[in-house]
């Protein structure tokens, strides 16, 4: 990851330039910090979960080719010294809009091609930068942005693994954990209980399970004009494992066997108990 780290350093002396526009801030600086690998579906505990979320869309073209999204996690202190600075909330948004593109301009290399961006104000940044997708294994990049009339805020960047892999070649695999030592005692649902007084009736509830080979965002345009005989093509491998969601939120991936003469999911990975109970009942968990 000291190649991504590196590559942060100097980003962020650009993005400390175009961010001072924005807050009316020429003494504001943005400084890279450290970059780490994370499983699909967790993020680190310092990402906002409220505030700003920007999606940077782009294809990583010939011969790996495929869609991708990088994206900006600010936390909501930041959209308020925007707004304030601007005067309004509109005006703010009319900045952060302009921010969003600056950042996109910064992140441009020879390695990818980046599309377009959309900045949402977001109250569950996560769950709105997924779009009901779980990602594949993603870097998580620290910045810390400071300024002279505010504390110190951490914003993140979250870095597909294929983008990384396109820029600096496959990184060291990352050490196992230590398996957990066995609780006869101990159950996923024994666990869960312990969560919430209202888990019993959560248990209870039906909700749709879902196992999605592929998605991608099309124009309606096309769409339209489909008909039998008709291709759609999608970026992933024949082989790609197949995720696994309920209640339209992702919760781990698998891969199809066949049980007599029925459809079934062998898991491959899936969040943690806790993680699944939030997405059972909620948006997605920080």
């Amino acid at each position: 990851m000291k190649a991504l780290e590196v590559h942060g350093e100097s980003l962020a002396v650009g993005l400390g330039i175009v961010a001072s526009d924005a807050f009316d801030d020429g003494a504001l600086e943005m400084r890279g910090g450290p970059a780490s690998f994370l499983p699909p579906g967790q993020t680190p505990p310092e990402s906002p979960r409220r505030g700003i979320m920007i999606r940077h869309q782009g294809e990583l073209g010939a011969p790996a080719s495929g869609s991708f999204t990088l994206g900006w996690f600010l936390p909501t202190d930041v959209q308020q010294a925007i707004e304030a600075a601007a005067g309004s909330p509109e005006a703010g948004k009319e900045k952060i809009d302009t921010l969003a593109a600056e950042f996109l301009e910064n992140l441009v290399t020879d390695k990818y091609t980046l599309s377009s961006s959309s900045v949402v104000l977001s109250e569950d940044c996560w769950a709105d930068y997924l779009a009901g997708e779980l990602p594949v294994e993603t870097a998580w990049q620290r910045f810390l942005i400071s300024g002279t009339d505010h504390p110190d805020w951490v914003a993140y960047l979250a870095w597909p693994r294929p983008v990384i892999e396109r820029m600096f070649g496959p990184p060291p695999a990352s050490p196992m954990p230590a398996a957990a030592p066995s609780d006869a005692n101990s159950s996923p649902v024994k666990n869960i209980r312990s969560i919430s007084a209202n888990v019993n009736r959560l248990l209870r509830t039906q909700v749709p399970v879902i196992v999605t080979l592929a998605s991608k965002m099309e124009n309606a345009g096309k769409l339209i004009h489909l008909g039998p005989g008709s291709i759609i093509e999608f970026s992933q491998s024949c082989d790609s494992p197949l995720q696994l969601s309920v209640n339209n939120l992702p919760i781990g991936l698998g891969e199809a066997v066949k049980i007599g003469d029925h459809f079934g999911l062998k898991i491959v990975e899936i969040v943690p108990t806790e993680e699944r109970l939030e997405r059972l009942g909620n948006k997605w968990p920080y």
